[in-house]
């Protein structure tokens, strides 16, 4: 089960503990998450309902490439509130261009036969996909990615459209994919682009290149500022290494997660048994 707000009224917050208590307190459900924690429950999830960090990612921090170095500028200024943000932009921008090319920060692209398409949305494909992944992953902690339950999980981006579907395929059969959205921030005029989920068959991972490479092109064609991963989830074994050249601490761990019986709390414990992403819980709705 994923909580997706917890929300009272202040002359009604004596009950919040209460709330959350009859949430724990029903039957028939093995796990437990939140994966958007506030910096005003995280105390109350970690210490008051003794929930869990899984042991993968890392949920305080966003990981991105910079697209756009002038507009992320003055948009990174603005938001410390620099006086002559716009002019400073173009000096504070050359620097880190500078500094990118000389730590050589682009994402290698792999040599491979397959073939790279933007997609409208999710077709049977992606039935046939999550049969031969949820086989594959038999024992990783995974959330379902049928066709019906992405369109369902997407449906309100799809139909704003902000919503990015990469798929990669090889003769006609869909071998991976990657989900983007476009979590904006309208009041600084800042642009982004986050990636939400990426799965790949066996053997595939390095497709994850290729995409990348693929939407950073897309975003800088487009106008967007800067390319992120929230809670740095890439960062595990078996994914690719393609570290992001910056980072960005969020405002409080934000994934967590509590198991009702001992020995899924136990098995849980084990990081080669975890996939998450911000496909996850309520994190990208």
């Amino acid at each position: 089960m994923a909580s997706c707000s917890w929300a009272v009224d202040p002359k009604y917050r004596s009950y919040s503990m209460q709330i959350m208590s009859s949430l724990m307190r029903q039957k028939d459900i093995d796990l437990f998450i939140c994966t958007t924690v506030s910096p005003a429950s995280e105390s109350c999830y970690r210490d008051g309902f003794q929930f869990s960090k899984p042991p993968a990612g890392r949920w305080n921090n966003a990981a991105f490439w910079i697209t756009r170095y002038r507009e992320f500028a003055e948009c990174a200024l603005k938001s410390k509130s620099a006086p002559f943000a716009g002019a400073l932009s173009y000096p504070v921008s050359a620097a880190l261009w500078c500094w990118d090319r000389v730590r050589n920060v682009g994402v290698r692209v792999p040599k491979t036969n397959s073939e790279i398409q933007l997609c409208s949305g999710f077709d049977g494909r992606f039935d046939e996909f999550w049969e031969e992944l949820k086989y594959q992953k038999r024992n990783a902690l995974l959330a379902v990615r049928t066709r019906e339950a992405l369109a369902w999980h997407f449906r309100y981006s799809l139909k704003c459209g902000t919503l990015r579907i990469v798929t990669v395929s090889r003769g006609g059969r869909l071998i991976a994919y990657a989900v983007f959205d476009r979590p904006d921030n309208a009041a600084l005029g800042f642009k982004r682009v986050r990636l939400v989920d990426f799965q790949a068959l066996e053997g595939s991972g390095k497709e994850l290149g290729r995409i990348l490479h693929w939407m950073l092109r897309k975003c800088r064609e487009e106008g967007v500022h800067v390319l992120e991963t929230s809670g740095c989830w890439l960062d595990r074994p078996g994914r690719p290494r393609i570290p992001a050249p910056y980072r960005r601490t969020l405002r409080c761990w934000m994934y967590y997660y509590r198991a009702a019986d001992k020995n899924l709390s136990e098995a849980l414990a084990d990081t080669a048994v975890w996939a998450p992403s911000s496909f996850d819980g309520d994190a990208s709705l």
